[in-house]
């Protein structure tokens, strides 16, 4: 049975949702744990599986990694503490950080771009990382694996089609890799 904060949470989305209606819907967001969504506190719910995020939606990851699958499969999870903004600019799906990190795994290079505040961030390669700030400095090697890594492997069971993006089959992407490949 849903809380009385999550149905308020729901309440607010859906009204927030509503009003925007000449908004088109960017992505897909979940998380293990709490986080901050258009200024509201949600909080996991199995009722809910993943809350839609608009165009100009500012997300906060709690203390789990924070989920962002874009329209195309395309994955971010930001760390825990990290905040961005995701945006569309030319239909192209954009998450800026505004600090802290992010793993991603895309299905092309040209499926999002991503950002620290408003300086592009080179993207290399589909699996990869990126930060923004001090802070991210402090995570450790992986830190995604261990908190996004079961809800990434099951978007990608899920689809059933396509190379796996879970972390643990694929290289970070970020130089010290996993000795698996990078996934296409």
């Amino acid at each position: 049975m849903p809380t009385r904060n999550q149905l308020v949470s729901v309440a607010l989305i859906l009204t927030a949702t509503g009003s925007g209606l000449a908004q088109s819907q960017v992505a897909t967001v979940s998380s293990n744990g709490s986080f901050r969504m258009r200024g509201v506190s949600v909080s996991p719910s199995p009722a809910i599986p993943g809350w839609p995020v608009m165009k100009g939606d500012i997300l906060q990851a709690g203390d789990s990694p924070l989920q962002i699958v874009l329209s195309d499969d395309s994955i971010v999870v930001l760390a825990p503490g990290t905040t961005a903004t995701v945006d569309l600019a030319g239909g192209t799906p954009v998450v800026a950080l505004e600090n802290g990190s992010a793993h991603y795994a895309l299905k092309q290079l040209t499926s999002a771009r991503l950002q620290c505040k408003d300086d592009a961030i080179a993207v290399r390669e589909v699996v990869g990382d990126a930060s923004c700030g001090r802070r991210s400095a402090l995570l450790a090697p992986q830190w995604w694996a261990a908190g996004a890594g079961a809800a990434v492997a099951g978007v990608a069971i899920s689809k059933r089609n396509g190379p796996p993006v879970s972390p643990t089959q694929c290289n970070n992407g970020g130089g010290g890799g996993n000795g698996k490949p990078v996934c296409p």
